[in-house]
C-alpha cells in the first residue's frame, strides 16, 4: 500500500492558492473546503492537514527542542533508540523522533477526534490505553531506551488529587522492570496546579532520591536503575 503524501497548509488565502496550484497539477483539493470541523482530509494521493499557520511551526519547533534536550536529535552519540511517548496527544514528539531515525511508540486515549486524525496522518504507532494508578502499562515486544510524558495529565487520583510517592513509585518500577531498560532515560513534564506549583516538594524529594533532576516543571531521570529489581536488565 502506497503511503499518501502529507501536505500541511495553513487556513485562509494560502490554502486557497495552494488548492489552485494543485488543481492545475491535476489534484483536487476541494474536500478541504467541505467540512471546516475536520483537520485531516484525504484528497487522492494527498493527505491534507489544515492548521493555523502559527500552529505548524510552533508545535514542530517545540518537539525538535525537546528532542535536542534529550539527545535524540542528529549528531547525538546515543545512536538509534526506542522511544515511548506516554500521553502523546497529536503524536508530534514520536513523529519528530521517527524522522530522526528512532523507533517510536505511543500511549494515549482515542477520545479526541482531532488527535486521532493527526496520529493517523503522522503515522504514529499508538496504543489506546488509560494510565491509572497501580495498573501496569501495556506490554510491548521490546523494551524502550527513552520514555517521555511531555504534558502530564494522567497523574490524577480518582478523588481528584495528584499522584504521590506511592503512585509514582509503582509507575517508575513498572517502567524499570517491564517496559524500559534499567538505563533508560525518562522525561516528565508536569502541569502546574492552581497555586502555580508543578511538582510538590514531597514528590520532588522522592524523585531526587531516585536520581532525578527536578527543574520547575521538568523532571529528568538519567536512568531507572534505582527502581529496577535487576539493574543489569537480565530479569
Amino acid at each position: 500500500m502506497t503511503r499518501p503524501i502529507i501536505l500541511a497548509v495553513p487556513k485562509g488565502r494560502i490554502l486557497e492558492e495552494a488548492a489552485e496550484v494543485f488543481s492545475r497539477a491535476g489534484h483536487d483539493l476541494s474536500p478541504v473546503f467541505g467540512d471546516s470541523r475536520r483537520l485531516v482530509h484525504d484528497c487522492g494521493p494527498l493527505r491534507v492537514l489544515v492548521l493555523r499557520s502559527s500552529d505548524i511551526a510552533t508545535y514542530v519547533a517545540l518537539q525538535v527542542r525537546y528532542a535536542r534536550e534529550l539527545g535524540l536529535a542528529p549528531g547525538s552519540a546515543q545512536g538509534r533508540r526506542r522511544v515511548l511517548d506516554i500521553g502523546t496527544g497529536a503524536g508530534y514528539f514520536p513523529f519528530v523522533c521517527r524522522y530522526y531515525g528512532h523507533q517510536t511508540a505511543a500511549i494515549d486515549l482515542d477520545t479526541t477526534p482531532m488527535y486521532n486524525d493527526l496520529v493517523r496522518l503522522l503515522g504514529v504507532d499508538r496504543v489506546t490505553w488509560r494510565v491509572v494508578p497501580f495498573v501496569p502499562l501495556p506490554d510491548f515486544p521490546e523494551r524502550f531506551d527513552c520514555v517521555t510524558a511531555m504534558q502530564l495529565k494522567f497523574n490524577t487520583r480518582p478523588n481528584g488529587g495528584p499522584w504521590g510517592r506511592e503512585e509514582w513509585g509503582f509507575f517508575l518500577e513498572d517502567l524499570a522492570n517491564r517496559v524500559a531498560h534499567p538505563d533508560a532515560q525518562v522525561f516528565l513534564g508536569f502541569n502546574a496546579d492552581r497555586s502555580g506549583v508543578a511538582v510538590a516538594s514531597d514528590l520532588a524529594a522522592f524523585l531526587r532520591e531516585g536520581g532525578a533532576t527536578v527543574d520547575d516543571w521538568k523532571v529528568t531521570l538519567p536512568s531507572l536503575r534505582t527502581f529496577a529489581r535487576d539493574p543489569d536488565g537480565k530479569a
